[in-house]
């Protein structure tokens, strides 16, 4: 098999499956070039804001029930300090 990372090969993937979804899209509904891009960046937009509200959430559970306090003494512990 090859030994190339999931990581590598899926970061190389995405603009792959992100052009041609866009080719797909301009075929369907006739859509000007610029229009796609317009789209694909308020759409990355919205996603970066709706992964922020995510995490900060999810900090704030992590911090109320506790684990946030385990994964931090669990890093020092790794460290032997």
């Amino acid at each position: 098999m090859l030994s190339i990372p999931q990581g590598f090969s899926g970061l190389v993937l995405m603009p792959l499956m992100i052009l041609y979804s866009a080719f797909c899209l301009k075929r369907l509904y006739e859509l000007s070039t610029g229009n796609i891009i317009l789209r694909t960046l308020l759409f990355l937009v919205i996603l970066g804001i709706a992964f922020v509200i995510l995490s900060v959430v999810m900090a704030i559970v992590m911090f109320l029930n506790g684990d946030l306090e385990q994964m931090i003494e669990a890093q020092k512990a790794a460290r032997g300090t």
